[in-house]
């Protein structure tokens, strides 16, 4: 409810897997430093050419892959393609998203040494059912950076005094900074 008009439609087409993947092997090739690529939004796992994209580039070049994602895809297939990513951000959504199996899948990909962390987006209008999933967050079995993120509303809805407290202080949870050093992803350069 809170995406900005026209986010959910679906009307943008998918890339020429073929296509971006010569043109980022190419401007990688003669760039040779250290490269992040961020996969963000709408839902990159929805796109059926995700895992043999970051393959390739993995193969052919030392590189960074961070996902933003919701998690929605199942634990076999984040089972599958774990070793696809080197950062994943999963934004949790009060009206449409598993709380259950967004932790599952941010517990596992933590066991699988993924930086990780779960973004909690604080709606407004449901502040409470937000700071509810915060603590649920808060509560799993691996201790993964939990943040609280506000969202833009268009100026439809504006945050109270209270709601502006909590989200100042926006990271709910810290790593254990000795696992977040340890698996924090430093490409080379070739």
């Amino acid at each position: 409810s809170y995406c900005f008009p026209g986010a959910n439609e679906g009307t943008v087409n998918w890339p020429n897997i073929d296509d971006i993947e010569l043109s980022l092997l190419k401007y990688i090739k003669q760039h040779n430093r250290k490269t992040r690529l961020y996969l963000i939004g709408g839902e990159p796992t929805l796109w059926k050419h995700l895992a043999r994209f970051c393959n390739t580039l993995k193969m052919a070049h030392d590189i960074t892959i961070c996902l933003s994602t919701n998690a929605s895809k199942s634990m076999r297939w984040w089972k599958s393609n774990w070793h696809c990513f080197d950062v994943v951000h999963i934004s949790l959504h009060h009206e449409f998203s598993n709380a259950a199996h967004c932790i599952d899948v941010a517990d596992y990909l933590y066991t699988k040494a993924i930086e990780t962390n779960i973004d909690v987006l604080m709606d407004p209008t449901s502040f409470d059912a937000c700071k509810t999933l915060v603590d649920a967050v808060c509560a799993s079995k691996q201790p993964f950076p939990v943040i609280a993120k506000t969202v833009v509303y268009n100026g439809a809805h504006k945050y109270t005094t209270e709601q502006l407290e909590y989200v100042t202080d926006a990271v709910k949870r810290y790593p254990d900074m000795e696992w977040y050093k340890r698996v924090q992803r430093k490409p080379r350069t070739q």
